[in-house]
């Protein structure tokens, strides 16, 4: 007699620590805040939308500088959040990051050289923000706390070295190989002359990925970003003050402070002008006060976004989708000054609420906006190739295990 033997059933296979994690759920506050960048750029191009007129210069003033600043501050912490969050990448993921991130970068330099090409009176930041996040790939696989010292060293060094270099441009004869190799082919306008010098604003960006490796979701960590923003920016504007006063001649310092705007790097004609913290003089006092601002307004929108989700879902729409609505806006402002609607009433007005009703529409039908989705195909697409071609090593605040 033959005894069938009959084997256990296998146990189902545990689930993998990967599939057991579950996705890590979107900060709406970080669309707040992406939001609030996006819509501050619109009241420097167009004007303060819904404000009165003896407060829209003061609304316009504050926005100046800020806004940009925001945004790439916000940028690093997306390129955290692309490659990670808190789990450093290391080795193959970091190569994979890499390469995905590089093809964004060059889909939004390209974008941005398109917008350039209409000649509106917008400084285009796009086309630098591609630059930026390709300046950034090095320190992809960086600690937060070295982050932070390296965006500490830069906002410090930076516009120093910057403020010498430009000193040296000047004496370089136009047409000469040097002027050719660091003017004509724009590598001296993206680092140090243009609008958005690399030299003041990538200190922004590494700031913000530090930030971006951070538990986002603590509100112990957002009340320690909101008390060091605060610190930053009584640094940056009561520094500044403190220091033409303490360190200039009282004529130095009544010309300085004359200045309420600059247009990406102040003048070369003293050192009391690297004293100056006003809108877009890259110094290193305009980094930290802005850089400071920029921190509490994230903290805040990450405060207010989790306790009035539905009141804040429409504008947080705008900063999920911020490349769509920026491109938009600056195709919108070339309509209207084609139309010759460039002084049309109302017309702040319109975009923003343009921008709010459009965003918050097309997301709650469609999802991702559409430029986001063709930069992430592409990113997709062609991210591997670029992450086999650029260096994978082990880099800067790797860790082993």
């Amino acid at each position: 007699m033959t005894t069938a033997v009959t084997s256990p059933s296998p146990a189902p296979a545990a689930p993998s620590p990967a599939s057991a994690r579950r996705a890590p759920a979107r900060l709406g506050g970080l669309d707040l805040a992406r939001a609030l960048a996006v819509l501050a750029m619109f009241t420097v191009h167009l004007g303060a939308p819904f404000t009165p007129e003896p407060l829209e210069e003061a609304v316009r003033t504050a926005s100046h500088g800020r806004s940009s600043a925001l945004f790439a501050l916000l940028a690093g912490v997306a390129l955290a959040m692309m490659s990670g969050r808190a789990q450093i990448p290391s080795g193959a993921p970091l190569a994979a990051a890499r390469g995905r991130i590089a093809v964004r970068a060059g889909c939004l330099a390209a974008i941005g050289l398109v917008l350039i090409r209409l000649d509106t009176p917008v400084a285009i930041i796009i086309a630098h923000y591609g630059g930026f996040l390709l300046l950034a790939l090095p320190f992809l696989g960086t600690a937060p706390r070295r982050l932070f010292v390296v965006a500490a060293a830069g906002a410090l060094a930076g516009p120093q070295v910057s403020y010498l270099a430009r000193s040296g441009l000047e004496g370089l004869a136009p047409g000469g190989w040097a002027h050719t190799a660091l003017v004509s082919t724009g590598a001296a306008p993206f680092l140090l002359t243009g609008m958005f010098p690399a030299v003041s604003f990538l200190p922004y960006v590494l700031a913000g990925m530090a930030l971006g490796r951070l538990d986002l979701a603590d509100g112990r960590v957002r009340a320690r970003m909101a008390a060091w923003g605060a610190v930053l920016a009584a640094a940056g504007y009561g520094g500044s003050r403190l220091a033409l006063w303490a360190l200039a001649s009282p004529g130095e310092a009544a010309r300085v402070g004359a200045h309420t705007y600059f247009h990406g790097a102040v003048p070369l004609e003293g050192p009391a002008w690297l004293l100056t913290g006003v809108p877009h003089s890259g110094t290193t006092f305009e980094v930290a006060g802005s850089a400071g601002v920029g921190m509490a307004v994230v903290a805040a929108c990450l405060w207010a976004a989790d306790r009035a989700p539905g009141l804040t879902a429409a504008p947080a729409a705008v900063g999920a989708m911020s490349l769509t609505v920026y491109v938009a806006h600056v195709l919108g402002i070339w309509g209207v000054r084609a139309a010759g609607w460039g002084q049309a009433p109302l017309l702040a007005e319109a975009f923003a609420v343009a921008a709010v009703a459009g965003a918050w529409a097309w997301r709650r039908r469609f999802g991702k906006g559409p430029l986001e989705r063709l930069v992430a195909a592409a990113a997709r697409r062609w991210g591997g190739a670029a992450g086999r071609v650029l260096p994978a090593g082990r880099g800067p605040g790797h860790r082993a295990g």
